[in-house]
């Protein structure tokens, strides 16, 4: 109905552009049905009073068989009110068409990328990564349905010190399960910048790798002595040789092996990074003297950490799978580290420590394009021995560092003066750049993979972090009003009264498996997208499980489970539904609860629009919940199948709308409609 009036407006304004104007529901019937504020925004363009320019419209209004009236209201609001049979125009299309029927499409269906969960693979998802979950893969079937082309995205934290942290914490893991006996280190235990984690996941992620690679990973001299051992061997028993390489005057020398016993933290760690005592080539140099081509160890470390960043994102992925949502591309930040920018030759000069990373041809990564791009720009310089990005140009509190130069200090003792600027760029380091970087160039890749809009879906803790990425983007020259960034509040689960912790690290938090094994995926999915997302979210444990009118999801499946029922029962009875005369008889529905499902089925399509335009599933949740209501007032006060043959078809009719609407919604939140109960 909304764009029938829309059209019968635009027919009777005085000019032939487009006008922007709104055409929304009262809050109250005494005001009509629908109201436009019109006439108001032309009296701004022709200089005229709003009354007399509502009334000249309404006068050059054709006529519509669905409206009854037109008036004038306020200081110019034109409020139109409906017949009885405005009310059924949508329950009648939408009982024309086909399962699946999807009431509103976008004019000018977009190219959508949507960012959403991109937890670190350090752990299990909880439930704070579940809630977001939820929203992102809802808020993509809505989109989808809508007519746009959606790609969701999980990006993959694959590389810095958390990284490191988890493959030094599987490796202890490991080591126990050959056999190994020590006492593994405490959460607040630190070897260089690793710490520890505590979570049962750990010896997990450890297990599987154990079963596909079983002593692969230890000296022979080692795993041999563990094969005979029926018992754990304690560490300080048991030593190894080691052979490293080191640079001597420009020169690439080998050590003579070292003995080294297993007997602290910090050497079992080292035990990884093993060389075998019958490796025996100088590796190569580069011509400024640095090793490009390490040790043999590296191939052997590389492939457990590809294990345990595999095993790890295949556990959260069977997770999300769980959780019925399934991601299109899993976008790894170690793929920012492959050389893929051709530097122009103009920018080659630039003294720039990244240099180092130049192939023949001028290639470098992305992680350092950003940093090319930046100081070309002007947007990037040297301060107290790091390099900042100059984002208090675009509206942050503060300038934020991009990187800090792998100098010790920024004074040069032997000539007693600080260091050049040019000292500091050549000294950067990628080991050196902090996480705003790859974020950078990460969300790059968004914009030259040509999408028309990309959506973060974000945890509040990123609130603060939103307008320095979007300086950055807009530094490089992207237009950042294509990113749209949806916060989503922490969710708290709380089960006998007592609010439980969720520290990835320590261990102790709430797994996703856990919640969804014991409420169920319906609830699960339900409770995180049923209130707004930027509210916090308390999951009541004891309400999700609950089979009361009090758990929503619960008396929506409910409400369509009964109308399964009713439809068996006509047939028990061999009563034919007649839809064609249903639909013609529904104006003999004029009872109090059959009228309010009426006007609620004809808000529908308006509810639908607006969550696209708003990104927004929690209304959805609101209304299948009142819809559902509604229905069983009507269930438990009516005789549904009736003697009068009319009655009753017109009555299945309404039920058959009420049961394709609430199939189309759950359907969009991925919760299942069981036809039994």
């Amino acid at each position: 109905m909304k764009s029938d009036l829309i059209k019968l407006i635009e027919k009777a304004i005085p000019i032939s552009r487009k006008l922007a104007f709104e055409v929304s529901r009262t809050k109250s019937e005494k005001h009509g049905h629908w109201t436009s504020n019109v006439a108001m925004i032309l009296a701004k363009e022709v200089k005229k009073n709003p009354r007399e320019i509502a009334s000249q419209i309404i006068s050059d209004m054709p006529k519509h068989k669905m409206v009854e009236k037109i008036e004038v209201a306020g200081p110019g609001f034109i409020n139109f009110f409906l017949t009885e049979d405005a009310y059924l125009q949508f329950t009648k299309e939408l009982l024309k068409k086909k399962d699946g029927y999807f009431p509103y499409k976008q004019k000018k269906p977009k190219k959508i990328l949507i960012e959403y969960v991109s937890a670190n693979p350090t752990g299990p998802l909880h439930i704070g990564h579940g809630r977001g979950a939820a929203f992102g893969s809802a808020l993509s079937n809505l989109l989808i349905k809508a007519g746009n082309k959606v790609t969701q995205e999980y990006y993959v934290n694959d590389a810095g010190n958390q990284i490191e942290s988890l493959k030094n914490s599987v490796w202890l893991r490991y080591l126990e399960l050959l056999g190994i006996s020590f006492e593994f280190p405490s959460l607040d235990k630190r070897v260089e910048k690793s710490f520890f984690y505590q979570g049962e996941y750990i010896k997990g992620i450890a297990k599987q790798i154990f079963d596909k690679f079983g002593y692969k990973f230890l000296p022979n001299e080692i795993s041999n002595i563990l094969k005979k051992n029926s018992k754990p061997v304690k560490s300080n028993s048991l030593t190894f040789k080691d052979i490293s390489w080191v640079d001597t005057n420009g020169k690439i020398v080998i050590h003579q092996e070292e003995e080294r016993k297993l007997d602290t933290i910090s050497n079992l760690v080292s035990l990884m990074y093993w060389e075998p005592a019958e490796v025996n080539v100088k590796p190569e140099s580069s011509d400024d003297g640095y090793v490009t081509a390490m040790s043999f160890s590296d191939d052997r470390v590389n492939l457990f950490e590809e294990s345990v960043i595999s095993f790890s994102l295949k556990n959260i992925i069977n997770t999300l799978k769980k959780l019925r949502v399934n991601q299109d591309n899993y976008f790894s930040e170690t793929s920012l580290y492959e050389n893929s920018y051709r530097v122009p030759k103009n920018l080659r000069t630039i003294k720039l420590g990244l240099n180092r990373s130049l192939d023949q041809k001028g290639y470098i990564n992305k992680i350092e394009e950003v940093i090319y791009k930046l100081k070309d720009l002007n947007l990037a310089y040297v301060s107290e021995g790091a390099i900042w990005f100059k984002s208090t140009s675009f509206g942050d509190s503060k300038d934020r560092v991009l990187c800090k130069s792998d100098l010790e200090n920024t004074f040069d003792e032997d000539i007693n003066r600080k260091k050049e600027e040019w000292q500091i760029w050549e000294a950067v380091s990628m080991d050196d750049t902090t996480y705003f970087v790859p974020d950078i160039a990460y969300h790059e890749s968004k914009f030259q993979r040509g999408y028309d809009q990309m959506l973060n879906i974000f945890g509040a803790d990123h609130h603060g972090y939103l307008p320095r990425l979007k300086g950055a983007l807009n530094g490089l020259g992207y237009d950042v009003d294509t990113l749209k960034t949806v916060f989503i509040q922490f969710a708290n689960l709380f089960k006998d009264g007592e609010k439980t912790s969720m520290s990835t690290r320590a261990g102790e938090f709430v797994d996703l498996d856990k919640l969804i094994e014991e409420v169920g995926i319906d609830a699960t999915r339900f409770f995180f997208l049923a209130k707004k997302g930027d509210q916090t979210l308390d999951f009541d444990l004891d309400l999700a499980v609950s089979e009361d009118k009090n758990n929503p999801v619960y008396y929506i499946q409910y409400a369509y489970a009964r109308i399964c029922s009713l439809e068996a029962e006509l047939k028990k009875r061999k009563l034919n539904f007649d839809l064609k005369e249903g639909i013609k008889n529904l104006k003999m529905l004029n009872g109090k609860t059959e009228l309010e499902i009426i006007k609620m089925i004809d808000k529908y399509p308006d509810l639908i629009e607006q969550c696209v335009k708003d990104f927004e599933i929690h209304p959805i949740c609101f209304y299948l919940r009142d819809l559902a209501a509604k229905f069983h007032s009507f269930y438990n006060a009516e005789i549904i199948i009736e003697e009068d043959v009319d009655r009753t078809n017109a009555k299945f009719a309404l039920l058959l709308a009420i049961k394709k609407i609430i199939s189309g919604g759950m359907e969009i939140l991925s919760v299942s409609t069981p036809e039994k109960m």
